[in-house]
């Protein structure tokens, strides 16, 4: 017996949110200072995230950066793509799948 694996529909529109309200990139980590973009003397902070709590999770005040709204959208970006990165991988593979 095998089992078929229900295909679900990734829905796009809060991972395109989400990458729309972040800064644009390239970005580079800086584990010293936190996350940045630009080069050498003209790289700017994207977000420096202070710590974590106990839960693990993002909270407001531990995020900070030269414009607070656009650090808490790059905040979000970097939270979500743990998850949104597996799935956009699981959608390109399953229509390469799909298209043999």
């Amino acid at each position: 017996m095998t089992l078929r694996k229900e295909t679900v529909m990734l829905n796009l529109e809060p991972i395109k949110a989400r990458a729309e309200a972040a800064s644009p990139g390239p970005w580079f980590w800086n584990s010293y200072d936190g996350i940045f973009r630009g080069k050498g003397e003209e790289s700017e902070p994207v977000a420096w995230i202070d710590h974590l709590r106990n839960d693990d999770k993002l909270h407001g005040d531990d995020i900070y950066g030269p414009r607070r709204d656009e650090a808490h959208a790059n905040a979000r970006f970097v939270e979500a793509a743990r998850e949104d990165i597996p799935a956009l991988i699981a959608e390109v593979e399953r229509l390469r799948k799909e298209s043999e």
